[in-house]
């Protein structure tokens, strides 16, 4: 598990998800980092625009299943680990963001 990865799962446990949602949000950005072939940290706005365009159309998957495999990655935003900057902006839009943190404990 990567320092990434580590960091979001203790956002989550502070966040009282369950055990379910552990593994659902831990292994949605695990999936994207194996579909993704490098570090999480060097995604950006295309690889998710991609990804989550993968998940619709190739993997053939629900709109509320997809949505939950993106809302996954602006858990890490929430725990204080900073999005990778890009030109154009951060690689998990403010939506996401608002999205995750608006529940804060």
């Amino acid at each position: 598990m990567t320092a990434l990865q580590l960091r979001m799962r203790e956002e989550l446990v502070r966040r009282d998800f369950s055990e379910s949602g552990l593994r659902t949000y831990l292994g949605a950005v695990e999936a994207f980092r194996q579909w993704l072939g490098k570090r999480l940290d060097h995604a950006g706005p295309d690889d998710m625009r991609r990804y989550h365009a993968y998940l619709l159309e190739e993997r053939k998957l629900a709109k509320n299943t997809v949505v939950t495999q993106i809302s996954a990655f602006a858990i890490p935003l929430c725990a204080g680990v900073e999005a990778p900057q890009h030109e154009g902006g951060s690689a998990v839009s403010q939506a996401a963001q608002d999205i995750a943190c608006r529940a804060e404990p």
